[in-house]
């Protein structure tokens, strides 16, 4: 009997049923192993992450395209120069602010700041001012590192070190 996860030499197509029985094995260790309070947690995270992610992406394709097609590409070296500092001098005011708010409310107000900044970037941007797009190119870069950042410290504070020592251990087994 073959474990699930390995292959036999003989048989290609084996091989792809014995893979997905692996994958779907270890996403039902991992979803077992979360306790009932930890679904629900779990889910939302997920579903945030996701959210994040979507509209960081798009927003990247949106600032990288717009700035490419009314800038020009003979524009990018100092613009990626100005982008690395804006984030680096957004992440060093972020790390003064964030232990002295609550998380859930700090990335809350930060959500909040980040749609007024992009909606004023972006309606300025269509009234055809080129340092807008540059603004928005750099703004993507700030708000990369400061979500990312801000995002894994506020989840963290919903799970307790043992769960989520226990969940890590389940996810990679």
């Amino acid at each position: 009997d073959e474990c699930p996860g390995q292959a036999r030499k003989s048989d290609a197509g084996e091989y792809k049923v014995s893979q997905r029985r692996s994958a779907r094995n270890a996403h039902h260790g991992f979803v077992t192993a979360m306790r009932a309070n930890e679904r629900q947690r779990f889910v939302f995270f997920a579903s945030l992450s996701l959210l994040l992610s979507a509209a960081q992406n798009l927003g990247l394709v949106g600032a990288e395209s717009l700035f490419l097609a009314r800038v020009g590409v003979e524009r990018l070296p100092e613009t990626f120069i100005a982008a690395s500092l804006v984030a680096v001098t957004g992440s060093f005011a972020y790390a003064l602010v964030v232990g002295r708010a609550r998380n859930d409310s700090l990335f809350f107000w930060m959500l909040c700041g980040a749609v007024l900044v992009v909606g004023a970037g972006a309606a300025v941007a269509a009234g055809g001012q080129p340092a807008a797009l540059t603004g928005l190119f750099c703004l993507w870069y700030l708000l990369q590192a400061v979500f990312l950042s801000h995002f894994l410290t506020f989840a963290v504070d919903y799970f307790d070190a043992a769960s989520s020592k226990r969940l890590r251990s389940e996810e990679h087994t």
